[in-house]
């Protein structure tokens, strides 16, 4: 739906509506219903889709291309799984339990028509027609014999948005012709649409206001890298030398020297610790190895050019600890946080940051599940809080 489409990487976006009464000279545009409310990864993909009855959440393969689809109407019940299938990097089909829609190209690689079928029963074929900036301008629906249904003629400002919309059925009567304006805008994106019903020999009617509030998403890495959560150690300190055959036993206080695994590359001593595992050309940390710091921090898992790079934990001192993605000695993915006071966080991280969608459990059971944006939870989502010792539930 073109409503959701947006320039830049989100962090979420929410559609209210009102509808408006045209017996009232001044609409109370306070009295606003919600439609639904977006929810983006830190790459910007649209992960999760609320709505009042149903929520929808959208899983992508390697190359970021959407492949499942599932709706849930309750916590028990998946009510529908739609399935993305691909071909050299075109979208072929989507396939659900009711439905399957199959995707058809023309010699130019552009998108031609769409056959629905259910079951093996061909339902209809959509066909599109679109201008210079590959924006849709026409789609036509027809039955399985050729036999045109409906039509939707689309008008575009020199910003690819919709201005005006006309949809006929097949006696070439017009069902609907709506006018769009956009009123309000934040950079390139469009934040209130007015929509008019035009009809002949009539004054257009405002038939109803879509709003829309987004939330982008940084765009670079923050300075401060969890400064809420722990503090990551950096292994990529200049080396002062090669350790021995016999790794040397110079680690912090109360800390026992670890086993040492017998498929080790190479050990080696730097100013800020000591580590042991594979290395590169230029004696730097490379994939798989362990780290211990001299500040009391442990650290196993994947390097790359001498910083914590793909799977791997991270242990401190104190006994907090990071398991998860790394990317350039950061967590930054998918990951979970433990504190020593009990207090959990599970999901997704940016640049060394709790920001995007997860889940914060605290010790008495309080646990928020929703968006995080700099390592605070923000509105979006929800809150369940625990119950107190002796309450009586019905």
């Amino acid at each position: 739906m073109e409503e959701f489409n947006c320039r830049g990487k989100l962090s979420s976006l929410t559609l209210e509506s009102v509808s408006p009464d045209p017996e009232l000279p001044k609409q109370d545009e306070e009295q606003r219903l919600f439609v639904a409310k977006l929810f983006y990864d830190h790459s910007g993909l649209l992960i999760r889709k609320q709505e009042p009855r149903k929520t929808t959440f959208y899983h992508y393969n390697d190359d970021k291309q959407l492949e499942k689809e599932v709706e849930v109407r309750d916590a028990e019940h998946i009510s529908r799984e739609k399935i993305y299938q691909y071909s050299a990097g075109r979208l072929l089909s989507e396939v659900s339990e009711e439905e399957r829609v199959s995707y058809h190209y023309n010699s130019r690689d552009k998108l031609n028509f769409t056959t629905s079928w259910v079951g093996d029963i061909q339902e209809s074929v959509c066909s599109y027609v679109f201008d210079d900036r590959g924006l849709v301008t026409l789609k036509e629906i027809r039955d399985s014999e050729g036999l045109l249904l409906r039509s939707c003629q689309m008008k575009r400002n020199p910003q690819g948005l919709i201005t005006e919309e006309i949809i006929i059925n097949q006696n070439n009567i017009i069902l609907e012709h709506n006018r769009y304006e956009y009123t309000v805008f934040h950079g390139e994106n469009w934040l209130k649409r007015e929509c008019y019903r035009i009809e002949e020999g009539r004054e257009p009617v405002l038939r109803g206001i879509l709003y829309r509030n987004i939330s982008l998403a940084p765009e670079s890495a923050p300075e401060s890298s969890l400064q809420q959560a722990m503090e990551t150690p950096s292994v990529n300190e200049e080396m002062t030398e090669e350790l021995p055959e016999e790794l040397e036993k110079d680690l912090p206080e109360n800390e026992e020297a670890p086993q040492i695994p017998l498929n080790i590359e190479k050990k080696l001593r730097f100013k800020n610790g000591l580590y042991q595992g594979s290395v590169n050309g230029d004696n730097k940390p490379e994939g798989q190895g362990e780290f211990w710091g001299k500040d009391g921090s442990r650290y196993s898992g994947g390097f790359h050019k001498g910083e914590m790079e793909g799977k791997g934990n991270l242990l401190h001192k104190n006994g907090s600890s990071y398991t998860g993605d790394f990317h350039k000695g950061l967590p930054h993915g998918e990951g979970e946080c433990l504190w020593p006071d009990g207090n959990r966080y599970r999901g997704e991280f940016f640049w060394g940051e709790m920001h995007g969608i997860g889940s914060f459990t605290w010790t008495d059971g309080t646990r928020f599940t929703g968006l995080f944006e700099h390592n605070k939870s923000t509105d979006q989502g929800l809150l369940e809080n625990a119950e107190l010792p002796g309450e009586e539930t019905e």
